[in-house]
């Protein structure tokens, strides 16, 4: 599913992410998104798969709302982090093997999955859509945040990755460490491989059997899409 510079990536930033979700964090916005796009979907409680949860703050928020949470994840020192910061969240953390195909859970085994902004560094999507598929209940639903490339800061990212490929400026950016803001930027530009225009997304997520929601205007970099597995009486 993920290559293993992916997880090397976020291990390697890994003692500096819980700063995304503090509350001046730039990913804190998230949480609240998550949540209410769950409540819009009629999905208040149950079973529910945190997919690339990362140091553990989205998953640990949702156990407090009174859902039953897994959290996933590839890169081993992202799970150390959410492990000591929530300790007592209730959630299960599991590792996630970087080449690994097949989601160690059973079938119909969660009520909603989310995924923040993990299916860009995916290169097939449509295989972990079809596993989300096979994981959730009937009537389940996936909600992804995903770059929305509608939006102007799309644009920029693309123009501002073009400009730092010029050897002058990758030899440049190599050499900074990776916790430097400028490093960071370019190292997830470039594992960040799949983006697809918004109707191509609602294709993969048809094509893997869910019934996808109408997406929201284009307000943010970020849109959240929504799926659901159809009941048997509505198959």
């Amino acid at each position: 599913m993920f290559s293993a510079s992916v997880a090397d990536y976020f291990d390697g930033v890994a003692g500096l992410w819980s700063r995304n979700y503090s509350p001046q964090g730039a990913m804190r916005a998230r949480i609240a998104r998550f949540s209410e796009a769950l409540f819009a979907q009629g999905i208040d409680s149950g079973r529910l798969l945190d997919f690339g949860c990362g140091t553990g703050a989205i998953a640990s928020v949702h156990a407090g709302l009174g859902f039953k949470v897994t959290g996933c994840d590839i890169a081993r020192h992202m799970l150390d982090v959410a492990r000591r910061e929530h300790a007592d969240s209730g959630v299960e953390w599991v590792q996630l093997p970087p080449g690994n195909t097949r989601l160690p859970f059973e079938d119909g085994s969660f009520d909603a999955v989310i995924a923040s902004s993990v299916l860009e560094y995916v290169p097939e999507p449509a295989h972990v859509l079809r596993e989300f598929h096979r994981i959730l209940s009937p009537g389940g639903v996936v909600l992804c945040s995903l770059p929305d490339e509608r939006h102007p800061v799309r644009k920029k990212e693309q123009e501002w990755l073009a400009s730092a490929e010029q050897p002058v400026w990758r030899a440049i950016l190599g050499c900074l460490p990776r916790f430097i803001p400028l490093r960071r930027r370019y190292d997830y530009l470039k594992l960040s491989v799949t983006r697809w225009p918004i109707e191509k997304w609602r294709s993969v997520f048809q094509e893997a059997g869910f019934d996808v929601a109408d997406p929201s205007s284009c307000d943010d970099p970020l849109l959240i899409l929504a799926g659901r597995k159809p009941s048997p009486s509505h198959v």
